[in-house]
This record gives C-alpha cells, sequence and structure tokens, in this order.
C-alpha cells in the first residue's frame, strides 16, 4: 500500500521543509523495523497501553457519555457481552426416576445444557476486570468539564450492576444453566488459580462461574462499539491482558445507610434518644445476596444458598 505524502500546511514552523520530511520519514522507517521484533503478549499489551495515540479518532467528548446513565449500561454489556464467553455441554437424559418424584424429574429435564465445568471463571476476575475498565475510563472523563466527579461505573450489587447482569445472562436455572461454586484454599485451587491465594490471607474463598471463560481480543464486536470502548478506554485497540484482571482483590461488602440531615447539635435530644431511628435506614435485610446477586431463598435466610456468604442485615 503506498505511502499517502503529508500535506504541506503541516510544516509551518521552519523553512526547511526537506528536514522535516526526511525526520517523519525515518521516524517512520524506524517504526516499521520495530515489527519485526517479537514481544510478549504482556509486553506488547503494557507497550500499546503506555503509548497512547494521539489521533483526533482516540479523542473522548462529552457527547460520547452523554446520557451518562445509558453510557453505564452501555460499557457494562460490552464487557459481559463481548470480553465473557461460554462453553456448554449437552446434559444426559435421566432414566430410572421414581415416578413419584415427577416434580424433581419435571425439574431435571428443563435442563438441557449446562456450563462445562472444565472451565470454571472466578467471579471476582470479572469484576476486576470491569473495576479496571471502569477506572480507566473515569480518569478521562475528569479531563472534560462537567465530568469531574462523575463516574462511568454501577455498583456491583446494584440492580443494573455486574453481579444482576450476569445472573441475568448466564442464569443458575433453566434449560441452560451455569452453577456457581465456592472454593477455598487448597492445593487444586492454588494450582488453577494461583492469584487468588495469597500468603498474607490463611484462608481465601471465593465463586466461580462453571463454563465461563474471558476472552482478552473479542472478535465479533461493532465498529461502532469498538471505535467507542478505544475512545472512552484510551487504549489503541479492543484488547485487554491478564494484568487487568488476574489479581486478588477483597471486595468487603458494608450495608450503605444514608444518614440523614440532622441538627448541628449532637446533644440534641432527638439524637440522644434510645429509641430514635433514622428515617432512611433500612428496616429490612438484603433481598439480594451481595457477592453473587443471587436471591434469598427465604426471608429468615442468613446465608446465600448460592455461594455462602452471609447475609447483610442479619
Amino acid at each position: 500500500m503506498p505511502l499517502k505524502p503529508y500535506p504541506s500546511a503541516a510544516f509551518t514552523n521552519h523553512d526547511d521543509d526537506s528536514n522535516s520530511s526526511d525526520c517523519v520519514l525515518g521516524s517512520y522507517g524506524s517504526s516499521l523495523s520495530l515489527r519485526g521484533a517479537t514481544l510478549d503478549d504482556d509486553d506488547q499489551s503494557a507497550l500499546e497501553n503506555t503509548s497512547r495515540p494521539s489521533s483526533p479518532f482516540h479523542v473522548l467528548k462529552p457527547q460520547d457519555v452523554l446520557p451518562i446513565e445509558a453510557a453505564r449500561t452501555r460499557i457494562l454489556d460490552i464487557v459481559v457481552d463481548h470480553f465473557i464467553a461460554e462453553n456448554v455441554i449437552e446434559v444426559p437424559e435421566t432414566s430410572g426416576l421414581n415416578t413419584n418424584d415427577r416434580v424433581n424429574k419435571r425439574k431435571k429435564q428443563d435442563i438441557r445444557y449446562e456450563g462445562d465445568p472444565m472451565f470454571a471463571l472466578p467471579l471476582m476476575y470479572i469484576a476486576n476486570l470491569y473495576e479496571t475498565l471502569v477506572t480507566e475510563i473515569d480518569a478521562r472523563l475528569a479531563s472534560l468539564t462537567g465530568f469531574r466527579h462523575k463516574t462511568i461505573g454501577l455498583s456491583l450489587e446494584a440492580a443494573g450492576g455486574l453481579y444482576r447482569k450476569l445472573t441475568q445472562k448466564f442464569p443458575k436455572k433453566g434449560t441452560c444453566s451455569f452453577r456457581r461454586r465456592e472454593l477455598a484454599t487448597s492445593h487444586s485451587s492454588k494450582t488453577k488459580f494461583p492469584e487468588l491465594v495469597v500468603h498474607e490471607e490463611k484462608r481465601v474463598r471465593f465463586v466461580v462461574i462453571n463454563g465461563l471463560v474471558i476472552i482478552e481480543r473479542p472478535k465479533n464486536m461493532t465498529a461502532e462499539d469498538a471505535e467507542w470502548f478505544i475512545r472512552l478506554t484510551g487504549r489503541s485497540e479492543v484488547a485487554i491482558s491478564s494484568r487487568d484482571y488476574k489479581f486478588y482483590s477483597p471486595r468487603h461488602k458494608y450495608r450503605r445507610i444514608t444518614q440523614p440531615a440532622l441538627a448541628e447539635d449532637d446533644n440534641s435530644p432527638l439524637v440522644c434518644s434510645s429509641g430514635f431511628r433514622p428515617p432512611n435506614e433500612p428496616t429490612s435485610p438484603a433481598k439480594f445476596c451481595d457477592e453473587c446477586g443471587s436471591p434469598y431463598l427465604r426471608a429468615t435466610s442468613k446465608f446465600c444458598s448460592e455461594c455462602g456468604t452471609k447475609r447483610l442485615g442479619m
């Protein structure tokens, strides 16, 4: 493919245009010589991410993230739809069941496919990837007027957050199910997920989802979504590396309580009264698990039936 000549208007600072042209062509030739060198995947990704493109096509504009609610949903959809792939296997037919166990038989026949247990993706990896991209985007949002204190991210356990999105796309029950399992520190977990077993923690527990894998270079993304992703993150291409998600990041869940605006006098009878309850304080325990997004089976459940996480507010 022949090189397109640079327009003369691009060189306007000095009299010697030929020297400038030689300089440009020389640096272009140097960049071509680098293509012959071989780099590891991680080193190549680090090189691409540190040299941010200065092309105007990569400049983030306010209209790219307006309205902010739609942008939050869109980036979450991109992560779940394009960076996570599924591997399913067909469930064998059940036979020899007792005729009195009709309910159990009906439930088993409804599940025709399930996530392949040979592929197990830690939920922490998915959350790490999402929060890594959100951090990169927020850093670029801060340079826009009026977006300094805005964030593109949603709370992981929110109604429209990552955990609920994963539960909707990869359900635990139905014609195609993806089982959740809780793993603890063991020889097997150290071999499969060494990043999640740290020496500072005596015993680490984490949830994995059967049948899911992370795709570091998605291929089926539309051109519009790909360009939007590059503008938001500042990356040179639609790609991630293992350093974006393969690390241990404990997330301690605390129930958020909105403090009401009370009188300035902290010694007032209203504040000191033992029977006083702020009007915005939740009076019932959480309905969904903060770790995996699963609904609690009973109002009195103290632990999640899927991942075993202790219920908040109990």
